[in-house]
């Protein structure tokens, strides 16, 4: 099963994501209302293959750390991780410059707007390890 760690800082967001991972059980989650934690995370955890998440689900908009400033502060420390994370976009924005500079990030899988659907769930779920 897929380790997936969704960062957004939408409580609500984070039960619907709950109720629809649980109903289809396709990941093992965790859930994060700012990036800062995740990527002081992925640092102390950089060397343990198990503790690193197959995937991250990362909003754009957050008031403490943009997703922007997560994916580039994370492009620092991509590197010396002990195993590649697939990280998709799941924004409200339907600005095609956010979905341009999206695809500047080489471990950036995707970019979907919100609301996040059955289908989505499904293509990262199938996203090869």
């Amino acid at each position: 099963m897929k380790k997936v760690l969704v960062i957004d800082d939408d409580p609500i967001y984070h039960r619907i994501m709950q109720l629809m991972l649980s109903k289809y059980q396709l990941f093992e989650t965790s859930f994060y209302f700012n990036a800062t934690e995740v990527l002081d995370y992925l640092k102390k955890n950089k060397n343990i293959v198990n503790n690193l998440p197959d995937v991250i689900i990362c909003d754009l908009s957050m008031p403490k750390m943009t997703g922007w400033k997560f994916l580039e502060m994370l492009k620092q420390i991509y590197p010396l991780l002990s195993k590649k994370i697939i990280i998709y976009i799941i924004s409200s924005s339907i600005d095609p410059h956010d979905l341009a500079c999206s695809k500047e990030y080489e471990f950036v899988k995707a970019y979907f707007i919100k609301p996040v659907t059955r289908e989505i769930l499904m293509e990262i779920a199938q996203t090869p390890d």
